[in-house]
This record gives C-alpha cells, structure tokens and sequence, in this order.
C-alpha cells in the first residue's frame, strides 16, 4: 500500500507567510474652530480623510505646519469637503486650519483649530506553523502560533507558486490549530499562514 503524505511547509510559511496590515481610513471631523479627533494616531501607510461638516456656512482647511512633510487641502467648502492624505512616514505632524488661526481679521482667528497626526510603525510578528498531523479520517492539521485577536489565513499551495486561501479565522488564543478538511485524498500540499489584511 503506498503511504501519501502531506507536508507542512513550514519554511514558506516564514518566508513567504508574514503580510503587512491592511492599511485604514480614518476620519477626522473638521467643525466651527475644531478637529475631532483634534490629536490622531494611525499606523505607516494608513489615510486620513478630513472632512468639514459646516462647509455650507463655513470654509475651513487643513495644512501642515511641518516641513518635512508638507500638505495644503486648500478651502475645503461646498464643492469640495473633503481632503484625504496618505501617511508613508513615522513621525508626529502638526497641522491647522490656516484660515482661521492665521486670519487677517483678529475677530476672525481661532487659534485652538489646530491637531497633529503621529504615525506608529506597527511590526507584527509572523505566524509560526507547527505540530503538522494527518488526523485519522485523512484531514491535515497543524497549529499556528500568532497573536489573540487577529485574523490569519491559511493557504495551500500544491506547487509553491500558486497559493489558494484555506479558512480565514480570528485567533482565538496566541497558539490555535488549523484543520484541512478539504485534505482527504490528496498527496502532497503545502501550507502557509499570513496575517488578515
């Protein structure tokens, strides 16, 4: 009788497994003299989209103050509310609304309209495949170690090349286990793990 056997490669998995965050949108409402949130956090590569919620009474804007990193949204109004910028770079950027805190007109000035963006580098560790095992009814399993609370994919692979996702599953706990039912019957598989986008 010929024995088929499945293989957990663990070596792709650490080579080819780890995947970044999907990047995020976040928000910040521009109102009368405020943003909220007034100080953000987000990580490299995520967006922040401004948006002014009075842009049918009042104009306001959003610009850098730092130079290193400069941005002007220029009026955002009735035509245009919005402002989107996509942050590459880990550091912490001031900005105001320049029309009201530098207004000609002193009655105009609102020197409290003013926020900051500090962009964190967020360095997940990989996933770690181990304890590889073909159970008794021909399923494959084998345990991941990552983190509680974030989403990994399993995939498999017959050839190393072309990957297909398996299951996606939350972690339930930092080590968890991954079992193929699709495994019954097939001769060689490879598996990786990466985490959710």
């Amino acid at each position: 009788m010929k024995q088929r056997n499945l293989f957990l490669s663990v070596g792709a998995a650490l080579l080819l497994g780890a995947a970044s965050l999907s990047a995020a949108t976040n928000l910040v409402l521009i109102g009368n003299y405020f943003f909220n949130p007034t100080n953000l956090t987000i990580n490299v590569g995520d967006t922040v989209l401004w948006t002014n919620t009075t842009a049918a009474t009042v104009v306001h804007d959003s610009t850098s103050t730092n130079a290193s990193f400069p941005w002007a949204s220029g009026p955002l109004n009735n035509t245009t509310r919005t402002f989107s910028l996509t942050f590459t770079n880990v550091g912490t950027f001031a900005y105001m609304c320049i029309t009201h805190v530098l207004a000609i007109n002193p009655a105009n000035r609102h020197p409290e309209q003013t926020g900051t963006v500090s962009v964190v580098n967020v360095s997940l560790p990989p996933p770690v495949l181990t304890e590889p095992a073909r159970l008794p009814d021909g399923r494959f399993r084998f345990t991941l170690q990552g983190i509680a609370g974030q989403s990994y994919i399993a995939e498999v692979s017959s050839n190393l090349t072309n990957w297909s996702p398996l299951l996606t599953n939350l972690a339930p706990a930092n080590t968890f286990n991954f079992t193929d039912s699709t495994a019954p019957g097939v001769l060689l598989r490879y598996y990786r793990a990466r985490q959710g986008l």
